[in-house]
């Protein structure tokens, strides 16, 4: 192979920065690029000659793909043909997954015409009678180039150390360690890496425990009554479990490995049994995050096959089951996402391997000796479903749940040879297994959290060189990554809160109402002899200023108030029907009080979980008990940290997501609140009750990110300490992404919402306040003060003290709340048709300019870089905004929420239950930003693997009671390419 020089040329491009955006149609901007032949003869007679190659299963399932992420180094090459000697110029792409190199028909016309794979014999020759011209040879191959036409020599040199740096990149670090420790461990060579144990066999009967460790050293444990002791031990290849005791000294020297219990015999051969394998292709359950998950052990697949990377392409899924004794039947404990990565890269000299993002869980209460697990593999034959049924089986693994822990818990890759073969034997197939470090949960005390999940994902080298202890089969910097979703405790404390200030306004009115009454009661008495009652009921606007020392604010919005200077509404009969009403009113304010504190305090007692008190659910939007709640009211959060930085600081991003503020229970038939010339007092409560509640979440998020007491993330906590800081003195900053449609209902439930978001602008703040006796943060009141209403938060003072000192200070806070608003379903494509986009539009240039005010006073706190960033963002979404037409402009989603995430402000997002098209949203804005600050290669993927496996599949369970996206093939079709879920979680029973 030829070696590189010392002093390489540089090469731009060479580490191309992975990214994840969308067209102004909401289409991928980094589409997969394609790697089979194209239509022209000779590639017609390749594929003919691969397809025959190709097994019933592989032949049918999609060919191998790669994006734009994966370009290590492009341009133009004029190649010499292998069969007439004639140049022609090409476009070649050097990748960087893999050590290929590709050529296509041009830059514009990427028809692949070929590849040439790079080992470690390929040589590079350089022609020195001709500058600008090299040879490429391999095994099968030889390419002559020339660069003349394109740069010459120095393009040449550039592309020359491209190729040596993708070979060193590509290549597992497995070949660099092998001298020094073989990185991955065969079961069959765990028994020969520690000596022989021996162990009691009545201590082994007499206890059981959880997790066994792996032993590093030898022990001796003595029976009572002075016997030798027994060795017992496990079968290198196998779950054979020696039946007569007399084995265990023959196999004493075979394994080192601790079975506290004997595993039954009828799990015997099935690592080699044809017959006895694949049962659990009869699985029926989906093994979804769990609600209330475990603690778990977990594990990073990655599948293979030897000599023949095609054996490894396609579209394949893992699953883990654990296996009964004594029966056939077996339950799905985990699974990884369906497609895997697509990108083929090769380990070590003969193995081709394929690495899946999503990790196998496995709970620590099934480590035990006599529970067994099957990791089985699936081709899938059938993408419309996630039946196990309708896949075809390709191999499987059985393993003791205790030696699959031990074996692996020092962090070294376990190799897991499938059986039985359906491929040929030139092909054998395997796993890859490697234990993954469990991070702490994220503690934040006004979310209960009830799902998480956890991904294992390539990156760019952006870290050194990973040390000796973490020997992995992948990529030199990996990602990991945790999802969790919490519901918010807030949804309860705010409507607690906020009715009591219900009940407070109820009591000034009906105080004014009784004074005014007084009044007219006490000027008929003297009058009632020669006065007429009508005449005298006619008082001036002085008469009607309440005894309470200050006039009615204005924010006591009432139906009869608007109408006060009217003398029907001002005689003694209209003041009476007032205090009646406002009688009324206090009944209902009793009530609803007493049902949601009762509420509460299940929750705070432990007698009610989070899921059924404080999460109120999409299908009770319509219930009259629950409609001051929010729907769905729900915090996502993210942490992402290399390898390297594993357990030792994260990064953290969060988004509040909800169903729409509206009021359902009302209807939508004559519109919302933004249309109605007379304000509908109940309606515009509800609807700012539950946009508070979204407020006091997100606020309290962001003070739990800023503050990270337990020092989980303090890269990203300096970050939004200074934000907090910020918006202390300008006013804290909410962001509400909507994706709600234009007609129908959904306009009507956005009228309600943008009015509710102006309700916010124009009355409500912030206080917070140390309470000795808290242990947590929350919501204490809300209360009137004058046109103003304050929610006033409780903190522990030790939090109140870590707060920015403006905070501590400062008396409140101003609330600044901007909706940006872009309809992405079925519906807004016929109202982009044939009725109209007029009100999202408007919505949206509201929202800028309320936005440019807060940047405005933002600027004069934050340094000249800032500053220059933010202009970039806010000219981008300026002009987004300003190409709004009749059609989904879904840029204006994702620049809105990028800016708004830079000023620190609280990120929600919201459709009309919060779970479907708010999952696309928020999945796709996370895989941006890991895309972006992390340098994960395959931002499409990973999106699609969250959707999948992820956190808001949970979030649609505990909603509904099912597991599939409420999306049908229509409203699949409609869907942006980058809000489309995979098509088998989706189906159109399911209530939205």
């Amino acid at each position: 192979m030829a070696t590189p020089p010392a002093d390489l040329p540089r090469t731009s491009g060479l580490s191309t920065t992975p990214r994840l955006s969308v067209t102004e149609s909401g289409t991928w901007d980094d589409q997969y690029l394609p790697t089979h032949a194209g239509s022209r003869t000779m590639g017609l007679l390749m594929r003919r000659t691969l397809d025959n190659q190709k097994s019933k299963l592989t032949k049918y399932t999609p060919q191998e793909r790669f994006s734009r992420a994966q370009v290590a180094f492009e341009g133009s090459l004029v190649k010499q043909g292998s069969f007439w000697r004639t140049w022609r110029k090409r476009w070649f792409i050097l990748r960087s997954d893999r050590p290929l190199l590709c050529y296509y028909k041009s830059s514009v016309d990427l028809e692949l015409l070929g590849e040439v794979m790079l080992d470690s014999e390929t040589t590079i020759d350089v022609f020195a009678g001709t500058p600008g011209h090299f040879c490429i040879k391999t095994k099968s191959r030889r390419l002559v180039l020339s660069a003349h036409d394109d740069g010459g020599v120095p393009c040449m040199d550039r592309w020359i150390a491209a190729m040596h740096v993708s070979i060193r990149h590509s290549f597992s670090p497995i070949e660099q360690r092998e001298r020094m420790s073989p990185p991955l461990k065969s079961i069959d060579d765990c028994g020969n890496s520690t000596p022989a144990v021996h162990v009691d066999i009545k201590q082994i009967a007499s206890t059981s425990p959880i997790l066994i460790p792996r032993l590093k050293q030898s022990t001796t444990i003595s029976d009572d009554d002075g016997s030798t002791p027994l060795h017992l031990v496990r079968r290198t290849n196998s779950l054979h479990t020696m039946s007569d005791t007399h084995d265990y000294s023959r196999s004493r020297t075979s394994s080192s490995k601790l079975l506290t219990a004997l595993v039954a015999t009828s799990w015997t051969n099935r690592n080699i049994s044809k017959q006895d394998s694949h049962q659990t292709n009869t699985l029926c359950s989906l093994s979804l995050v769990h609600v209330l998950p475990p603690p778990c052990v977990h594990f990073a697949v990655s599948f293979g096959s030897e000599h023949d990377h095609t054996a490894a392409q396609g579209m394949l899924v893992v699953s883990l089951t654990a296996l009964e004794v004594g029966a056939i039947s077996a339950s799905e404990i985990s699974r990884t996402e369906v497609e895997c990565t697509q990108s083929v890269r090769r380990l070590g000299d003969h193995r081709w391997v394929r690495d899946f993002h999503g990790v196998l869980a496995l709970p620590v209460s099934m480590v035990e000796a006599n529970v067994v697990v099957q990791f089985d593999v699936f081709g899938i034959t059938c993408p419309a479903s996630e039946s196990l049924k309708m896949q075809a089986p390709l191999g499987a693994f059985t393993i003791a749940t205790q030696d699959l822990v031990a074996d692996s818990d020092d962090g070294t890759p376990l190799l897991l040879d499938l059986h039985p073969r359906e491929y040929p034997t030139t092909s054998s197939l395997f796993l890859i297994v490697e234990q993954v470090p469990t991070p702490d949960a994220l503690k934040m005390d006004h979310l209960y959290h009830f799902a998480s999940q956890q991904y294992l994902v390539d990156a760019t080298r952006s870290s050194p060189p990973r040390p000796a202890a973490f020997l992995s089969t992948r990529g030199q910097t990996q990602v990991h990554v945790t999802e969790e979703m919490g519901a918010s405790r807030t949804a309860l404390s705010v409507v607690v809160a906020f009715i009591k200030m219900l009940q407070q306004r109820n009591r000034l009115r009906k105080d004014a109402a009784r004074a005014a009454m007084d009044e007219i009661e006490s000027r008929d008495v003297t009058r009632s002899s020669i006065t007429s009652p009508m005449s005298a009921a006619t008082p001036t606007t002085g008469d009607f200023t309440p005894v309470v020392g200050r006039p009615l604010s204005t924010v006591l919005h009432s139906e009869t108030s608007s109408s006060r200077a009217n003398d029907t509404a001002s005689s003694y009969a209209a003041l009476k029907a007032r205090v009646d009403d406002c009688d009324e009113r206090e009944i209902k304010y009793i009530q609803a009080e007493r049902r949601y504190a009762a509420l509460r305090l299940m929750l705070l007692e432990g007698e009610e979980h989070g899921i059924t008190s404080c999460l109120k659910r999409s299908t009770m939007k319509k219930d009259e008990t629950m409609e001051f709640m929010p729907t769905n009211l729900v915090c996502h959060s993210m942490r992402a940290s290399t390898v390297q930085q594993q357990g030792h600081d994260h990064r953290l991003w969060t988004v509040v997501t909800h169903g729409c503020s509206a009021a359902h229970l009302h209807g939508f038939k004559d519109g919302g609140l933004r249309k109605k010339a007379k304000v509908h007092e109940h309606r515009l409560d509800v609807v700012s009750c539950q946009l508070m509640a979204v407020v006091a979440t997100a606020f309290l998020t962001s003070v739990h990110m800023a503050l990270d007491a337990d020092n989980h993330w303090a890269s990203s906590a300096s970050t939004y300490f200074s934000a907090l800081a910020v918006a202390s003195q300008v006013g804290y900053l909410v962001d509400i992404e909507s994706l709600l449609s234009t007609m129908g209902n959904e306009k009507g439930m956005l009228e309600d919402m943008s009015e509710g978001v102006h309700w916010l602008n124009r009355h409500v703040y912030i206080h917070v306040t140390p309470y000795e006796r808290a242990t947590e943060c929350d919501c204490s009141s809300i209360a009137l003060d004058g046109d103003d209403v304050v929610m006033t938060f409780a903190m522990p003072e030790r939090t109140f003290y870590a707060l920015p000192l403006p905070l501590q200070t400062r008396r409140r806070v101003k609330v600044t709340t901007v909706l940006f608003t872009q309809g992405i379903n079925e519906v807004q494509s016929v109202a982009n048709t044939v009725g109209g986009t007029s009100l999202q539009d408007e919505i949206n240039r509201e929202s800028l300019s309320t936005l440019m005010e807060y940047i405005g006073r933002y600027m004069q706190h934050v340094s000249r870089d800032q500053v220059v960033e933010v202009d970039r963002l806010l000219a981008a979404l300026h002009g987004a905004i300003d190409n709004q037409s009749n059609k989904k402009q879904v840029n204006i989603l994702v620049e809105s929420s990028e800016l708004c995430r830079r000023l620190g402000a609280g990120r929600t997002t919201c459709c009309k239950s919060g779970k479907d098209r708010t999952a696309m949203s928020v999945t796709l804005e996370f895989s941006k930003i890991l895309v972006e600050e992390m340098g994960v290669k395959q931002g499409m993927h990973l999106c699609q693997t969250m959707r999948e496996r992820g956190v808001r599949r949970t979030n649609v369970l505990v909603n509904t009671g099912k597991t599939m996206y409420a999306f049908n093939a229509l409203q699949l079709k409609c869907l942006p390419s980058c809000y489309q879920p995979p098509p088998h979680t989706a189906h159109s029973s399911v209530t939205s």
